[in-house]
Formats: C-alpha cells, structure tokens, sequence
C-alpha cells in the first residue's frame, strides 16, 4: 500500500518504466477523483467487491486464470516453469 505519492511515483518509476515528473504525477493523481481519495486518509474510496462476470457466445472468447511461478510436469515427465 502507498500512502505518498511520492513513495508510489518512485515505485511506478523504477518498476513499470514511468517517464514524468513527480509533479505531473501529483497533478494527474488530483484530477482523477478516485486515485485522489486513495490518498485522503478516512476518505478512501473502497474497491467494489468479487468479480463481474459476463458470458460470451462458446467458441467466442478464452479465459484463463494466470498464474506465475508454477512448476508444470509435462506428459513426458519433464518439468517446466
């Protein structure tokens, strides 16, 4: 959790390849009423609750559960990542 926007530019920065400034950052933040409040103590705006599902026709679309890090053992036997 991030309770500076310093802290969580610096960390978008250096992890997720972010290219403004710490300023433009706290500018964009304070425009958008939803990330603003993330940083307003005892104003937080809490995340909605489970997932919204929706049904497409079959053969229409894929969904998968990723997840990272998994050791996969193949038919053969061999191990994979």
């Amino acid at each position: 959790m991030f309770y500076y926007h310093r802290v969580l530019w610096q960390y978008l920065k250096d992890n997720h390849g972010l290219e403004c400034g710490a300023s433009t950052f706290r500018a964009y933040i304070a425009r958008i009423p939803e990330f603003n409040a993330y940083f307003v103590e005892d104003k937080r705006i809490a995340s909605p609750k489970g997932t919204i599902r929706y049904e497409t026709p079959p053969g229409k679309q894929a969904q998968l559960d990723w997840k990272e890090n998994i050791l996969y053992e193949t038919k053969d036997g061999e191990k994979v990542r």
